[in-house]
């Protein structure tokens, strides 16, 4: 006759299958454990049009150390290409609680592909009113916030110092990524007019011997560098040309004039790369992005390499080398 377990036998018995339970779920790396931590760490998503190495994405992550973030242990971090469909596609899939994108067309592949994920964006070239991804500076209302400039106060400047080292008369070109949106063109074309500078602008395209060529073919004394991602990655190659053109030119990135570009005007953008991460860090801890005035830089550091005025022949003005904030020798 079969009698009953005892409840001794039961007791036993699930203690068996449950350390079985836990050192099967130890051999498979324990996926319940996994998912228990990864619901419980944040996950950040950083966004760029670019492909490899980003020093804007290494001194966010920098930044967010500061506050006390690391990767895999109290936040996820993830890296993705700003490409529409695979985007929507990741966002339908994962939880993402805030994503980074930097460049206009990052930021306007996120704006795309969701209204309600928060996004932090580190945008140099775009009116973000004008574009729609928000209501005003000082209040947001949307789901997008972040770092964005006066583009308009920057080109009239752009072509101020660089009228400086130019002969009277002299035929400017301003290289313009279409990429960006029609906000920077417009401006230095309005600041052209009101300096009486005769401008001619002539589109970035991934054919950088046909935008030489056309520069060339201009015949221009001067070089603008409109603001966008191509022009800091591939600074080196955008400042051989001018070398090898003898055009003096200017940019708002500071690794151009550390390349052999002539002039530099703009915001440290280091540091700005490095405070995006205060609106990650508030965002997590539970402000909404439509609570968070957009951060515009009121301060500018002009740079002048000297070494490659002296190569290109050229006497800078001794007035501009004095409110110089670095000169490179």
């Amino acid at each position: 006759m079969n009698r009953p377990p005892s409840p001794l036998t039961m007791l036993l018995s699930r203690r068996v299958r449950r350390r079985e339970v836990i050192a099967l779920l130890g051999a498979l790396g324990s996926p319940w454990s996994r998912a228990a931590a990864q619901t419980t760490r944040p996950l950040l998503l950083l966004v760029s049009h670019l492909p490899g190495p980003s020093v804007t994405f290494a001194l966010l992550r920098a930044g967010l150390a500061d506050f006390g973030y690391v990767d895999g242990r109290n936040i996820a971090i993830d890296e993705h290409l700003a490409k529409p469909a695979e985007l929507a596609t990741y966002l339908l899939a994962r939880k993402v609680d805030v994503i980074f994108a930097t460049g206009p067309q990052a930021v306007r592949t996120a704006v795309e592909a969701t209204r309600n994920i928060p996004i932090v964006a580190l945008d140099l070239e775009t009116d973000p009113v004008e574009a729609g991804y928000m209501r005003s500076f000082a209040r947001p209302e949307g789901n997008v916030t972040g770092i964005f400039l006066d583009q308009p106060e920057l080109a009239g400047k752009w072509l101020q110092y660089i009228k400086q080292v130019v002969p009277d008369g002299a035929s400017i070109a301003a290289l313009w990524d279409p990429g960006t949106g029609p906000w920077q063109r417009r401006a230095v074309e309005q600041a052209a007019r009101q300096l009486e500078v005769k401008l001619q602008v002539i589109e970035m395209r991934p054919e950088f011997d046909t935008v030489f060529a056309e520069v060339r073919a201009e015949r221009v004394q001067g070089l603008v560098f409109l603001s966008s991602p191509v022009v800091s990655r591939y600074a080196a190659r955008w400042t051989a040309f001018a070398s090898s053109a003898g055009l003096p030119t200017i940019s708002m990135f500071p690794e151009f004039a550390h390349a052999g570009g002539l002039l530099a005007y703009g915001p440290d953008l280091n540091a700005l790369r490095r405070r995006a991460a205060i609106y990650v860090h508030r965002i997590l801890k539970g402000q909404a992005p439509a609570e968070l005035p957009i951060d515009r830089p009121s301060t500018y550091k002009l740079m002048v390499n000297i070494t490659t005025a002296a190569a290109l022949n050229i006497t800078v003005p001794a007035l501009l080398l004095q409110t110089a904030d670095e000169v490179i020798e």
